[in-house]
């Protein structure tokens, strides 16, 4: 079987990359055919040798076009059975994907269902325990959990969680690896099994 993963960082950021490089290793020695495609630009030290960038350097300002373009053209010369998505920050690529072929998205952090990505009050110190909405813009003033403390930016980062969740519906599997994780996404509008 040919598996295209996908995540947005090329090399080593934290458990979600460390996570993608094991299940690589974990394919080769079952005799599947992997490649990493990631969206940031070519890395000095990629996470893995089986990895490209989709990201072009005469970028021309629309990344999320010019990224899908260098998507499209993967899958035709590549042509994966299936791709894995890790960490996506782009609803539109992950629809995309998952228009094109099946699709299986680990989610490794709550940045889906939460615009500060965190799911953590910081002003109060404790974990958020409400589903994403409206008072997130509030909130977002209030706790400082959500990027600053622009409102324009917290409403794009609210119509951005809700994009996700229409882009994670398109996928054909959700996999997260705790409890903890799947009631955050029930509680979020995500479906409790598929």
């Amino acid at each position: 079987m040919k598996l295209l993963q996908v995540n947005h960082y090329g090399h080593h950021i934290g458990g979600g990359e460390a996570y993608v490089a094991e299940a690589h290793s974990g394919l080769l020695e079952s005799g599947d055919s992997a490649l990493l495609a990631y969206l940031e630009p070519e890395v000095c030290d990629p996470l893995l040798h089986e990895s490209l960038s989709l990201a072009q350097p005469d970028s021309s300002g629309h990344r999320e076009r010019e990224l899908i373009r260098s998507l499209r053209r993967l899958l035709v010369n590549y042509a994966p059975d299936v791709a894995f998505v890790h960490s996506l920050y782009s609803p539109s690529i992950l629809e995309y994907l998952a228009r094109a072929l099946p699709t299986v998205a680990y989610v490794h952090s709550p940045y889906p269902v939460c615009p500060g990505s965190g799911y953590y009050l910081r002003r109060s110190g404790v974990p958020c325990t409400r589903a994403f909405g409206l008072h997130c813009v509030v909130r977002g003033q209030i706790e400082r959990c959500c990027w600053g403390r622009n409102p324009a930016r917290h409403a794009f980062a609210l119509i951005k969680a809700h994009a996700f969740r229409r882009a994670y519906q398109s996928v054909s599997m959700i996999l997260v690896g705790s409890e903890f994780m799947r009631d955050l996404l029930v509680r979020n509008g995500y479906p409790g099994r598929r």
